[in-house]
Order: structure tokens, then C-alpha cells, then sequence
């Protein structure tokens, strides 16, 4: 009897056109897909590779791999094939894509350290320069989305003992607001931005 497939880590593209997500093969390694939604044609986009994230032109993806061995790492890869993936600076620790600017300036990623948890960071486009963001705290701090004027972020955070969401203005962060007092996680924004 054969296993149905295992999907995860769904993104819809900016244009509503096309559907990226990872599939876990019967090998049991996770590839990353592109589903154009009209069509129902499916291609694959990279081996291994998980947590994709559109560019805001919808023309590239930034997604989690371990190509060349772990820890896993950011890649950006043209959805048209044209180019091969590149790799988005060089993180010493595994790091997930979370989120793309709507301005495409920035990509957030939350990165796993040994001694300080997880948390949020920023790559700065085109040549991934990162920075951890201030509001960072001795918890753990993922799931980063900037809204799309990029002026909050918002983000997972576990300091009172259960993930709660928050955000805080971006970059600086010096404003911070609790969103959910009962748990919460994956915050994505509205369209009007007054929305997660």
C-alpha cells in the first residue's frame, strides 16, 4: 500500500497565479514545488528545500536548504529557472525563511543559535548582510512578517511561557504590542496592514 504524500510550507504567490510548497518524497527528502493554479501543472523547484517565500514581484523565492551540507541555510532561486539557486549570505547556524518585504529590501528568517535560542534577523538585499533585530529577547523569537510597508513586524515570541504573537516597529523596534494573550503562531498581515 503506498503512503500518501506529506505537504507543508504552502505560499501563495503575490498575483494569486501559483502555489509554492514542499513535498516530502518517497526517499523521504522534502522539495520545494510550484503549482501554477489555472493550469494544475505542478514543477519542481529545488531538492531538499522547505519554508519557500515569494519575492514581492513574485519572480524569485527565497527558501530553507541544506545544499552542501547542513546547517540548513537561505537560497534564492528565479521561479523561471533561468538562473540556479544562490545562496543569501553565510549563516553559521540553521536559518529559516520566514517572510520577504513588500519593498523586496529585506528577508526575515529566524535563526536557531546554540546559546541564544531562536530568533529573528534580517538579510539586507541583494547581498544578504544579516543582522539580529533588537527586540530579540533571552526567549525564543520566530515566525517574522513584515507588514507590507515594512514600518512592523510581526513575530512569535514564548517569554510568558506559551507562543504568543506581538509586534514591534521596524527596524528599531522601540515599540512592542502583545496581539494574542491566549497562544498564537504564523501571524500574517491583512491587506490593510490593521489586520494579522
Amino acid at each position: 500500500m503506498e503512503t500518501p504524500a506529506q505537504y507543508f510550507s504552502f505560499a501563495l504567490s503575490p498575483n494569486g497565479h501559483d502555489l509554492a510548497f514542499s513535498r516530502v518524497a518517497k526517499d523521504g527528502t522534502t522539495d520545494l514545488w510550484v503549482r501554477d493554479l489555472a493550469r494544475g501543472s505542478e514543477s519542481r523547484l529545488a531538492v531538499g528545500a522547505y519554508d519557500a517565500q515569494w519575492s514581492p514581484d513574485g519572480a524569485r523565492l527565497v527558501y530553507t536548504a541544506a545544499e552542501g551540507g547542513p546547517p540548513p541555510r537561505l537560497f534564492i532561486k528565479d521561479v523561471a529557472g533561468a538562473h540556479g539557486p544562490s545562496e543569501l549570505g553565510k549563516s553559521p547556524v540553521p536559518n529559516f525563511a520566514t517572510g520577504w518585504s513588500g519593498d523586496g529590501r529585506y528577508i526575515v528568517s529566524t535563526r536557531i543559535g546554540t546559546t541564544t535560542g531562536s530568533d529573528v534577523w534580517l538579510q539586507r538585499m541583494p547581498n544578504g548582510d544579516a543582522e539580529r533585530l533588537p527586540f530579540n529577547t533571552p526567549f525564543n523569537e520566530t515566525d517574522g512578517k513584515l507588514s507590507t510597508d515594512s514600518r512592523w513586524i510581526a513575530y512569535v515570541t514564548d517569554g510568558s511561557g506559551d507562543d504568543d504573537v506581538w509586534i514591534a516597529s521596524f527596524p528599531a523596534g522601540e515599540t512592542r504590542r502583545q496581539v494574542s494573550t491566549r497562544g498564537g503562531k504564523s501571524p500574517q498581515w491583512g491587506a490593510n496592514e490593521r489586520e494579522i
